[in-house]
């Protein structure tokens, strides 16, 4: 019920970030030096900024902007994307 906490840091990376590595969750992609050990609730990822209104802390679900949606809960599955892109997870055998 606390208000959500903003920190602002400035620098001039404003696009063209890449990257050929796959989206990694809880580990960094190919690397077996670290791992996160805890637990995740759902994670939204999403083509543009969005307002704070319109964040996962506040509105759940599916938003227009929406590209990835995973909830690690039995339904839909632990590792299915709710989003219409059908980005399921997989685990790495790291």
């Amino acid at each position: 019920d606390e208000p959500v906490l903003k920190a602002t840091v400035p620098h001039s990376i404003v696009g063209g970030i890449q990257s050929t590595l796959p989206l990694a969750i809880g580990s960094r992609a190919k690397s077996e030096e670290t791992s996160f050990d805890g637990l995740i609730d759902d994670i939204r990822i999403s083509l543009e900024t969005l307002g704070q209104d319109e964040l996962l802390l506040t509105s759940e679900g599916l938003h227009p902007k929406t590209v990835g949606y995973w909830k690690f809960e039995t339904v839909p599955g632990i590792l299915r994307d709710s989003s219409v892109r059908e980005q399921h997870l997989v685990v790495s055998a790291g």
